[in-house]
């Protein structure tokens, strides 16, 4: 039976967001950097991480065809937005994905709904990289700002975790592997999935979200709904080379 990498199929599927929407696309990516270094650092298991990061890299997904005009990613920052449950549905039935629908459907704090330690990781990494300057591009951040606005919104919230995520926050390779010109690689090499493989049902899954996404994203010009088909010849490509694993 052919094996197919997760992370080349989860790549794709980043691509064709990054093709839709360049800044949540450099959002998701730099959460699921946090997350995944925050679920390290609290000592969760090989599993636990894998599913961290895999929800971070595709928590804000339900956005993808909102007709909302937003000035900032930190209008949805709130329990009752709908793109947590529209994410949700678009994971709906997709059994390789299963484990981190619960994450995307309440990846937002509720006072009344205390949720798991993997939803507040996700959580404390998607509002952290909020904090970060607005030029999504920048290669230098305020940092013990950044720390101070963090520690005074959110420590009561989870004060352990806050604090172990301040924490990583004062080293430098934290802020290094947030660079927009690295993070690509640092996922790629860091990332807990290198050694998942999922089958041609796997595969198909990660393609049906690629046609959800497009499908929900109703408002392409001609340019990117080429750039978006180019893309899908990939599937075909990992498949036809896959051996033992991509």
């Amino acid at each position: 039976m052919h094996n197919i990498a997760l992370k080349s199929a989860l790549m794709l599927t980043t691509r064709v967001i990054q093709i839709i929407n360049p800044e949540l696309h450099l959002h998701m990516q730099r959460t699921a950097l946090i997350a995944l270094e925050l679920a390290q650092a609290s000592g969760l298991s090989r599993q636990q991480q894998q599913t961290i990061f895999c929800a971070a890299l595709l928590h804000d997904i339900g956005v993808l065809g909102d007709k909302r005009v937003f000035s900032s990613l930190n209008a949805i920052d709130n329990l009752n937005d709908p793109h947590q449950h529209r994410g949700a549905e678009m994971l709906a039935g997709l059994a390789t994905l299963a484990p981190i629908l619960p994450i995307i459907r309440d990846h937002h704090f509720s006072p009344h709904h205390k949720g798991s330690l993997e939803q507040h990781i996700v959580y404390f990494a998607d509002v952290f990289e909020r904090l970060l300057a607005g030029d999504k591009h920048a290669t230098t951040f305020q940092t013990d700002m950044i720390i101070g606005k963090f520690r005074a919104l959110y420590q009561a919230i989870d004060p352990p975790l806050c604090q172990t995520l301040c924490q990583l926050a004062q080293k430098e390779h934290f802020w290094l592997h947030l660079n927009p010109g690295h993070i690509q690689r640092m996922l790629e090499i860091i990332g807990p999935i290198n050694h998942v493989y999922i089958d041609i049902d796997g595969l198909k899954d990660i393609c049906l979200l690629i046609a959800k996404i497009v499908d929900t994203y109703s408002s392409f010009t001609a340019s990117h709904s080429l750039k978006v088909g180019a893309n899908f010849a990939h599937p075909c490509r990992l498949y036809e080379s896959a051996g033992d694993g991509v």
